[in-house]
């Protein structure tokens, strides 16, 4: 399973600081047409969009913008699943990308951006507001998020198909999000529980992916 995003404001969130070496990996597909634009996962810092690390469809695309650069990763086919793995280390940032029954093939693009606000405040799964309201229409599954760690290629291959997260040193938080009862709960152990807004997250079904158990 997987949890379904539809509403204006439709996010699961968490006020926290984090700091500018960080890494995050997660399931998506989104029933988007061409002239849409959601946020799928974002970091922010006080709401502003040149203050935001954010994963986002638009205009038929998948893009992370990361304060004053805007990556445009790929034209995305409406209702298909896509991996994703966004890594932070300083001013230097790099996307990962796969399709779901692609192989296993792990797509990526790097860049430099030096515009950072001192911290991350927020995170939310969704939109959270920040960007004006730009809410997300799809499914998001198996989010997992690290602190102090920027995954290498070889570790964003291992976590791809692997429900569990294979890197436990650094693990901030994971969120499988299989359930509705059990979507705001860490199951990394670290006590980094979401909040709910507006609660009208529903299930769908999950990503074909082979998972690892």
């Amino acid at each position: 399973m997987a949890l379904h995003f539809t509403q204006v404001d439709d996010a699961l969130f968490r006020n926290a600081t984090y700091n500018f070496h960080l890494s995050y990996t997660l399931w998506t597909r989104t029933q988007f047409g061409g002239g849409s634009t959601g946020v799928v996962l974002q970091y922010d810092d006080n709401g502003n969009t040149g203050d935001m690390l954010y994963l986002f469809a638009e205009l038929g695309s998948f893009k992370v913008n990361s304060g004053s650069v805007s990556k445009t990763l790929f034209a995305f086919t409406a209702n298909v699943w896509y991996f994703f793995a966004v890594t932070v280390s300083g001013t230097n940032y790099t996307a990962y990308w796969s399709q779901a029954g692609g192989g296993g093939t792990l797509n990526s693009t790097s860049w430099v951006d030096a515009t950072q606000p001192a911290s991350y405040i927020h995170f939310a799964i969704g939109d959270h507001g920040a960007n004006g309201g730009l809410p997300y229409l799809g499914d998001i599954q198996n989010v997992k998020t690290w602190s102090n760690v920027a995954l290498s290629a070889a570790e964003v291959q291992l976590e791809m198909p692997s429900l569990h997260p294979v890197r436990t040193a650094g693990l901030n938080a994971w969120y499988p999000l299989l359930t509705v009862p059990d979507r705001l709960n860490d199951y990394s152990g670290n006590g980094a529980t979401l909040s709910a807004r507006p609660n009208s997250q529903t299930l769908s079904t999950g990503c074909p992916a082979s998972w690892n158990f």
